[in-house]
């Protein structure tokens, strides 16, 4: 679920994978996997990630439909 919110959101907000890396400080291969589901990042990951989309890092965590939340942030 984390890897298909991230996608969606990198997305949204029109960043690449290297895009995100250089951002956030994750590495490329590492953004990846999570959007595939290969790996679960750690909260400190999370919490660089929602910081490079300026988003609140409960957005991965939340399984209700966080669109509103990312639209207001956009």
């Amino acid at each position: 679920m984390i890897g298909k919110k991230l996608k969606s959101i990198r997305n949204k907000r029109g960043y690449t994978l290297r895009q995100l890396e250089k951002l956030s400080g994750v590495s490329h291969g590492f953004l990846c996997d999570i959007e595939h589901d290969r790996s679960d990042p750690s909260l400190e990951t999370l919490h660089k990630i929602a910081n490079a989309l300026e988003i609140e890092p409960a957005y991965f965590l939340n399984n209700a439909n966080t669109d509103e939340q990312t639209n207001k942030t956009a």
